[in-house]
């Protein structure tokens, strides 16, 4: 449940971005791509909140996402780093196509759909390929990479240096295993961590 200051309880316990980032680690590992990313889109908020306390949660959200694009391409696709928008092309009813940035797709079509409804839309799929981009029947493939990326986002936030993960909680880049909890709030250290090894 969320509090009017933008706090999340369960129960009587204040769910910390911590709690969100390794249920959706949990998640992940089960293979249950959808709950992982409903924990992703909270922790995002959360941050966004710290990074940008005077924007609503439209503004925070999507700006906290394109202030990290070039991060977050390059964990999802390698040497890929995307700096400018990402852009789908989306058909309209009278025929004209309109285009939606990624930001605007991460928050529209996938967080407000899994936070309000409790599922993704049918315009958004998600792919174990490394790959972004759309179907020929119109929807967003969005790469489990992608997923890591957005988790990884959130770790490396300055706002969130003081959260911690249960003992154990690692990722594995190329053959290097590292310690998540030894990166929060160092996004430049996982950027070039990743850098150097995904290549």
């Amino acid at each position: 449940m969320r509090n009017t200051d933008g706090r999340y309880f369960v129960g009587n316990k204040v769910m910390a971005i911590q709690d969100r980032v390794k249920e959706a680690i949990d998640k992940l590992s089960m293979n249950d791509p959808i709950n992982a990313l409903i924990q992703i889109c909270i922790a995002i908020d959360a941050t966004g909140k710290k990074e940008y306390p005077k924007e609503d949660t439209s503004v925070r959200c999507k700006n906290f996402l394109a202030e990290n694009r070039g991060f977050i391409s390059r964990v999802s696709f390698g040497k890929l780093v995307i700096r400018g928008p990402i852009l789908f092309p989306f058909k309209l009813q009278n025929g004209t196509t309109k285009h939606k940035t990624l930001e605007e797709v991460l928050y529209h079509l996938v967080r407000c759909s899994l936070v309000h409804e409790g599922d993704l839309p049918n315009e958004v799929e998600i792919t174990p390929k490394p790959q972004i981009g759309m179907t020929v029947d119109g929807k967003v493939l969005i790469p489990i990479k992608m997923l890591w990326a957005l988790i990884l986002a959130v770790i490396g936030s300055p706002d969130n240096k003081s959260q911690r993960l249960p003992p154990g909680y690692k990722a594995s880049i190329d053959d290097v295993t590292v310690d998540l909890n030894e990166f929060w709030g160092q996004r430049e250290r996982i950027y070039n961590l990743v850098k150097k090894h995904n290549v």
